[in-house]
């Protein structure tokens, strides 16, 4: 079977006269893997923690979202990296899986929930 992963983004901002959107439309892909996962994980406050890919091991897309609604977690492209992304309550972040990588995550004042969707490329 082809194609059975889609993937969209948008982005639109709009104040005053000033406004930008940008989307990515519908792309889609093969999958070679066999394995996709969808989870929920407490980030601790008390350090950084990898996110649970479970049997994924060679990339994959993910999509993470923050469920706490007061704190946000910060996501790093591998142990004691500098932080690269960050969560606010609510907020979304997709992006592929390089091979090499093991996201992990860190929260910020409190324990952070996330629920994501990884699926194996």
């Amino acid at each position: 079977m082809a194609n059975e992963l889609k993937v969209a983004a948008q982005l639109g901002f709009a104040r005053g006269d000033i406004a930008a959107e940008l989307s990515s439309g519908i792309v889609t892909a093969d999958v070679a893997g066999t394995d996709v996962s969808r989870k929920t994980q407490l980030i601790g406050f008390a350090g950084e923690e990898a996110l649970d890919l479970g049997d994924i091991t060679v990339g994959g897309f993910v999509l993470i979202i923050n469920r706490d609604s007061t704190n946000f977690v910060s996501v790093r492209a591998g142990s004691g990296l500098a932080d690269l992304a960050q969560l606010l309550p609510g907020d979304p972040c997709l992006f592929r899986i390089h091979p090499s990588a093991t996201p992990f995550l860190i929260a910020d004042t409190a324990d952070v929930l996330i629920e994501y969707v990884v699926v194996d490329l």
